[in-house]
């Protein structure tokens, strides 16, 4: 049997614990990965930042996609023809280009539009727009443009619109847009290019028609009027 043991004394009973060594270590790691956490949120932002529809935009090389719309070929190529057409007449209605030069520049693109008589539609708009601006009486609009309409009344008018945006896409996805931003940024380089001229040439035909009809050319009157719808 053990003798039990002496009590302590009262210094040692009451001595503290020496101090710890502080965890230098361990603060470092979390600091360590404090750091880390911060740099790659930052990582995250700076990449979402870069991903905005309105940075990818700013890195295109504008140059670039010229380029590669002029190697458009087949219905999207005439799309874009057509969207150019367009876009030059809005810029003679706006007195921004001679008139009698877009209508040269119209009529030198028809024989590549193949698929469509939308162009031909656009060279009596033009002309339209030439006979108001030149102050012709009303009455002598007709005989003008009737050469440039007679056999258009059942013509094929494709635009190829959706073929042309859908080559335009293909051309941002291959300079790194997103699918998001390449798909929507067509919608705002081209737009709705044929409204101002289409616009324009119902309401004209609209008034040679009524012209027609008070002169009593109803034959010319029923050509505008089935033009026009």
């Amino acid at each position: 049997m053990r003798p039990p043991s002496k009590p302590a004394s009262r210094g040692q009973r009451f001595t503290p614990e020496a101090p710890r060594a502080p965890r230098v270590l361990g603060r470092a790691v979390v600091l360590l990965t404090a750091l880390g956490l911060t740099a790659f949120g930052f990582q995250q932002l700076w990449h979402l930042w870069q991903q905005l529809p309105g940075n990818q935009v700013k890195r295109i090389d504008w140059k670039a996609v010229r380029q590669a719309r002029a190697g458009l070929t087949g219905t999207a190529r005439e799309g874009l023809l057509l969207v150019v057409n367009a876009e030059r007449f809005t810029a003679a209605w706006q007195r921004r280009a001679d008139v009698n030069a877009v209508i040269d520049e119209v009529r030198a693109r028809l024989p590549e539009l193949r698929h469509t008589q939308l162009g031909r539609l656009q060279v009596p708009a033009l002309t339209l727009l030439r006979l108001q601006r030149d102050g012709v009486p009303r009455e002598q609009w007709w005989p003008t443009v009737r050469p440039h309409v007679d056999g258009l009344e059942n013509a094929d008018f494709s635009h190829f619109l959706p073929e042309l945006f859908e080559a335009e896409t293909a051309i941002y996805r291959g300079f790194g847009l997103t699918p998001g931003a390449a798909r929507r940024l067509p919608l705002s380089t081209i737009g709705a290019p044929h409204g101002p001229w289409l616009e324009f040439l119902v309401a004209e035909l609209g008034a040679v028609e009524q012209e027609r009809r008070t002169a009593g050319d109803v034959l010319a009157a029923e050509a505008g009027a089935r033009l026009a719808r």
